[in-house]
């Protein structure tokens, strides 16, 4: 199966440097650009189904991708982005200010946001998913539209790392990173690929 995997277009909360989590927020106008480049990037491939996290800068992105290929988007919960409690809708600086030993805890280790997730929930969730996409693989080319830290858990898991190697992984707004998937493992085709964006809604 070959699995390609795109994080969601610039929200409106990217733009204002806000944490997300699962604050069901939408497209900018540059998201919606590279939702729109990313769907012209892949019609000519061959795609069989589209799975995308509910969360709507995801499902915005998704859907001009299975439109091309008269496809319809298949909701994928398993694919939120992690649950960030009361950071949601916070910026870093006022994260560090209101809820400093909270974020200390989160970004050192595996704590829980007032709230929210932990990185080992998300990492089990997205472990789960996995497998059952490998056990009943629904096309024999995917598109799966996730979020930063979904996505990120996703490749760790596939590359068989731990949790915590997650942050490794640079995944841009509107970027797409392709594998392929064998009995044996996952290869790496592409990683982080925005080529198909302009430069201005590159990074």
């Amino acid at each position: 199966m070959k699995l390609i995997c795109l994080r969601h277009g610039e929200s409106v909360w990217n733009a204002e440097q806000r944490t997300q989590g699962q604050a069901d927020i939408g497209l900018s106008p540059r998201g919606m650009r590279q939702a729109e480049a990313v769907a012209a990037r892949l019609a000519s491939v061959p795609i069989g189904a589209v799975l995308s996290s509910d969360l709507a800068r995801a499902w915005e992105t998704a859907l001009p991708i299975a439109a091309a290929h008269r496809l319809t988007v298949t909701p994928t919960p398993a694919l939120r982005e992690r649950h960030l409690g009361a950071f949601q809708g916070l910026t870093f600086a006022d994260i560090m200010a209101r809820y400093p030993d909270a974020w200390e805890e989160v970004f050192r280790g595996d704590g829980r946001p007032p709230g929210g997730e932990t990185r080992s929930e998300l990492s089990g969730r997205v472990r789960r998913f996995v497998g059952e996409l490998l056990a009943a693989p629904p096309a024999e080319t995917v598109v799966l539209v996730g979020h930063g830290g979904s996505l990120r858990a996703l490749f760790a898991e596939l590359f068989g790392l731990p949790p915590e190697a997650a942050w490794r992984f640079r995944v841009d707004n509107g970027a797409l990173t392709v594998f392929d998937l064998y009995p044996e493992g996952a290869i790496a085709n592409v990683l982080n690929d925005t080529c198909h964006l302009d430069g201005s809604d590159r990074w």
